[in-house]
């Protein structure tokens, strides 16, 4: 291979890593030593959007590369790298690129073991209104939180019919496919970005930030859908990174894509389509503003304007339910609106960005200083790129791709944060009215910080850019590595990996709703717990019950023995001192304190009776029956019941319980009924289903679940009634 060629080979490689204007520099000089006939001879560089993983193949350009440099290399010996040196680069980027990946395993992993599987607050209300399995358009179009969100709504769905509402499950699903899709997108944006794979590694860790406790994961199952904007954001820069720097017509599925990732990130929430028109409005200026016309190509104004359309039709909807279903209230009547003229609006904004940041372990003055320097760097980089895009200035590729992906995610980002304080900063306690009050207040809300964090690889990303463009930096590209495991050891203290001890935390306060639920259980007059519901559980419970969902397996409706009193039953034949049971196809062959015995005379006997706790049945959801019995033989025992209105009984509305016969003991049978609507006073009970005598020594029923109505109080009504 002849000299000038290894020097082109040599050129386009470093171009391809980054190694960039000190190896160039080099060439150069190279070059000039070279005889006039060989130097004439050029070759261009194209860098491509990939990082380059071949070491091996590295190596052997640069070695090719000093062998025909040799001379003009002595100038430069003091600022180069040996062979034998550079072995490091790719150890230490895999451990870069661990760091993220090692974190969500992590954070994954704690949940799998401190999780709960227990609804928390907004996921009761599917099971309350008894829609945890409808995909009809007015469930999924509901209003909810001052939007509509019907993704999110049948996902949920989704996940009550596959996971039986398993909460656990839920969460580390979405946890896995959320974080793992904003890891991934980072990563790739940031190789097309940056050619070598390890700057590209090193911003790459700047992404530990979104894996810190208190995000979407550990309480609510559906917390996650407020991520689903930004997820469509992220995929959107995408998209326009792909088809910036193209000149021909681009691929017939960019503009039906754009459209859907518009309109997927528009009905996610209310703040998807105003970040999306955010989005829009930094693509359009950047293309227009450049000074390369034959990049001004029509698929980049398709695609702009396709993603503009989708966000405004969705905008529409969005805030028509503030401003129609809800007149222009917030959903809460505790929530106030605050606007950009008060202090508060905007001391409540700077305490999301001290979130994002890990700086709850700082105290508010100290928090609030280092905010300030990241508030004014970050503007002061978005101005430096919209001055430089206005000039026509964005000529280098990597320039203009940096400041294309960071404009949109700090223009995304802070509309979502006035959405965020206009809506939350005034839902704080009275007490909570100083300026750092509101200040570290803003540290407390759960996950609103998050799509902040997608940011710091890109801040990170800018001023690196803007390093690089000075020799001595860009020939020691490698410094950013041991910066950006500075940055992780910081954030590491700030608390970003302890996402086990929020699981425990969370852990103990979701047992302390576990226990409340199964006291009132046992009451027997509703389930009564404000902490995890305003209202009465009972329905809820039943239809979650009924629909199989997996946490029902912590709150068993345990039986009462025979003879309980504590709570007494609704009904206790022993008490009665007159008989109430009427015999069918059997007649009565006298009874005692003790014991009613009956005769078969057909197949089939039965023995109908009332309770007179008439109006208390009408308010039970969930009764228990059980009865002492004996016969010759071993049977099947079975119970009817109504509802309130029915008139018959009916198969449908009937238990049946084998029972065994061991000699002369009475033997219990037990049958657990639900009935939305309540009962009737009416009961049967078939002992037996073939022709034999039989004996009852005892009939309980009690109400396990009610409708959330007192039962002592409709026993007053009871007792008054027949006054």
């Amino acid at each position: 291979m002849s000299d000038e060629k290894k020097l082109s080979t040599a050129a386009e490689l470093f171009s391809e890593v980054g190694d960039g204007v000190a190896e160039r520099r080099r060439i150069r000089g190279a070059r000039a030593a070279l005889p006039s006939g060989a130097s004439s001879r050029r070759s261009v560089a194209q860098p491509i959007p990939i990082c380059v993983s071949d070491e091996q193949t590295l190596l052997a350009a640069k070695r090719d590369f000093r062998a025909a440099t040799a001379p003009a290399n002595a100038a430069y010996a003091g600022d180069d790298m040996s062979t034998n040196q550079i072995n490091w680069r790719p150890i230490v980027t895999w451990l870069l690129i661990s760091i993220p990946l090692g974190g969500l395993a992590l954070n994954a992993l704690s949940w799998l073991i401190y999780g709960t599987d227990l609804p928390f607050l907004d996921d009761w209300s599917d099971y309350y209104f008894q829609t945890a399995t409808s995909f009809s358009l007015a469930h999924l179009f509901a209003k909810g939180n001052d939007t509509i969100f019907p993704i999110g709504r049948a996902l949920d769905v989704f996940a009550q019919i596959v996971l039986h509402g398993n909460s656990i499950a839920y969460q580390f699903i979405s946890m896995i496919c959320v974080l793992g899709f904003f890891l991934f997108i980072q990563w790739r944006l940031l190789c097309s970005t940056f050619n070598n794979r390890l700057i590209a590694a090193s911003l790459f860790c700047f992404s530990i930030f979104m894996l810190e406790p208190y995000t979407y994961w550990g309480l609510q199952n559906n917390a996650y859908i407020q991520a689903i904007p930004f997820m469509g954001v992220m995929a959107t820069i995408y998209v326009f990174i792909y088809i910036f720097n193209r000149r021909d017509g681009g691929p017939w599925w960019v503009i039906p894509s754009v459209f859907m990732l518009g309109l997927v990130t528009g009905l996610a929430y209310v703040s998807g389509p105003l970040i999306e028109i955010a989005v829009a409005i930094v693509f359009f200026c950047t293309t227009l503003l450049r000074r390369d016309p034959e990049r001004r190509i029509p698929i980049l104004i398709r695609a702009g304007l396709a993603l503009l359309a989708a966000a405004i039709g969705t905008a529409i909807l969005q805030i028509g339910v503030i401003l129609f279903l809800q007149k222009g209230a917030l959903h809460r009547p505790d929530a106030h609106w605050t606007f950009p003229n008060d202090w508060d609006y905007w001391f409540f904004m700077l305490g999301k960005v001290g979130r994002a940041l890990a700086l709850q372990n700082l105290s508010p003055p100290l928090s609030i200083t280092l905010v300030a320097v990241i508030v004014l760097a970050t503007a002061a980089m978005f101005i430096w790129h919209a001055q430089r895009a206005y000039r026509g200035l964005l000529t280098e590729d990597r320039e203009m791709r940096v400041a294309l992906i960071f404009c949109s995610v700090v223009a995304a980002n802070f509309v979502y944060l006035n959405e965020v304080s206009a809506g939350r900063a005034r839902l704080r306690p009275p007490s909570v009215d100083t300026a750092m009050e509101v200040f570290a207040f803003g540290f407390q809300n759960r996950f609103h910080f998050f799509p902040l964090t997608l940011l710091w690889p890109w801040l990170a990303a800018g001023m690196l850019h803007l390093l690089l463009k000075f020799d001595w930096f860009s020939r020691r590209d490698y410094l950013i590595a041991p910066a950006a495991l500075v940055v992780v050891g910081l954030a590491t203290f700030g608390g970003v990996l302890d996402n086990a001890s929020d699981y425990r935390s969370i852990a103990a306060m979701r047992a302390g709703d576990i226990t409340c639920i199964q006291s009132q259980i046992m009451k027997g007059h509703g389930i009564n717990c404000p902490k995890v519901w305003p209202t009465d559980l009972s329905k809820a419970l039943v239809y979650a019950r009924s629909l199989g969902s997996s946490f029902t397996k912590y709150l068993p409706i345990v039986p009462f023995p025979i003879g309980t009193n504590n709570p007494p039953p609704l009904f206790r034949l022993s008490n009665l001192h007159s008989t109430v049971l009427t015999p069918y196809n059997a007649t009565s062959s006298g009874h005692t304190l003790q014991e009613w015995k009956f005769v078969s005379t057909n197949e089939d006997p039965q023995i109908l009776f009332k309770t007179g706790a008439d109006n208390m049945l009408r308010h039970c959801l969930m009764v228990q029956v059980a009865a002492l019995v004996h016969a010759e033989k071993s049977d099947f025992a079975e119970l009817f019941f109504k509802t309130p209105g029915q008139r018959y009984f009916t198969e449908a509305s009937s238990r049946t319980q084998k029972f065994q016969i061991e000699g002369p003991s009475f033997v219990e049978v037990e049958f657990n009924l639900v009935s939305e609507s309540g009962f009737a006073d009416k009961f049967r009970l078939d002992v037996v289903q073939s022709k034999q005598p039989f004996q009852i020594r005892e009939i309980e029923i009690r109400c396990r679940l009610s409708d959330g109505i007192n039962l002592v109080q409709a026993a007053k009504l009871k007792r008054g009634s027949q006054r």
